[in-house]
């Protein structure tokens, strides 16, 4: 081989010694990189969840319809959905037109106080059955009934709840119709902060049960209120 071909030899292994090993240093600062990463996104995760909005119940009452002139900053009304017909395609939802007339409808009025330590810049209301109950606003129960749609949610006219600021919610339902579920609640509640994140607490009405709020994504957030994936679990009731 030669004494040439001994130092092309040499320096082709230091070459790729070298390369091995910037290559070796290089997965080991991108390793240590991900863990440093994955431990601030950890530390912003549980800095989230410790400043998280929470509704806490400062009051609660029953309302019959004679007191139903106070207004709420949320109001639904609670359905069951009494029969499924299929019109040349569009699926129609039956409901008990008794409903329309408050005179029918018994109510129960939340007043929460926000105290966690992030503003809540949207409430919705949503209904946690979708194949058996609606929830649409009080004042669009109406429409609703009449027209046979379907809906699963309820939104605040009150935005922007600042830590330390309260929010009343009124949910409506038939005097003689059970809405509650041995199970679980039948509603949820999704706030979503001023930080773009999602949080939400059962609503185990018509009581004044409670638990903390919890992480929630966006995803299910858009699932639970969504018409259309709904309309295609009724056609296909093996989607649910």
């Amino acid at each position: 081989m030669g004494w040439w071909g001994t130092v092309l030899i040499s320096f082709g292994t230091a070459i790729l010694s070298g390369i091995i090993s910037g290559l070796f240093a290089l997965h080991i600062d991108r390793r240590q990189q991900r863990r440093k990463d994955n431990l601030i996104r950890r530390e912003e995760l549980k800095k989230q969840y410790d400043e998280r909005p929470r509704l806490e119940l400062k009051d609660f009452k029953d309302i019959s319809h004679g007191e139903m002139q106070s207004k709420s900053d949320c109001e639904c009304v609670i359905l069951n959905i009494e029969d499924i017909s299929n019109d040349n395609g569009t699926l129609l939802f039956s409901y008990d037109e008794r409903a329309i007339d408050k005179k029918n409808l018994c109510c129960c009025e939340y007043i929460f106080e926000n105290t966690g330590k992030t503003e809540i810049d949207d409430i919705c209301i949503v209904s946690t059955s979708p194949k058996t109950t609606s929830i649409i606003n009080l004042n669009s129960r109406e429409f609703l009934i009449n027209y046979k749609t379907l809906s699963y949610e309820a939104w605040s006219d009150k935005r922007f709840i600042k830590p330390g600021e309260t929010v009343s919610i009124k949910v409506c339902y038939l005097k003689d119709k059970v809405i509650g579920s041995p199970v679980g609640a039948v509603a949820s509640i999704y706030m979503e902060d001023i930080n773009g994140n999602l949080w939400h607490q059962p609503l185990f009405c018509p009581t004044d049960a409670m638990e903390n709020s919890t992480r929630a994504s966006h995803k299910e957030f858009k699932d639970s209120r969504d018409i259309r994936l709904a309309f295609k679990c009724f056609k296909n009731p093996s989607l649910w």
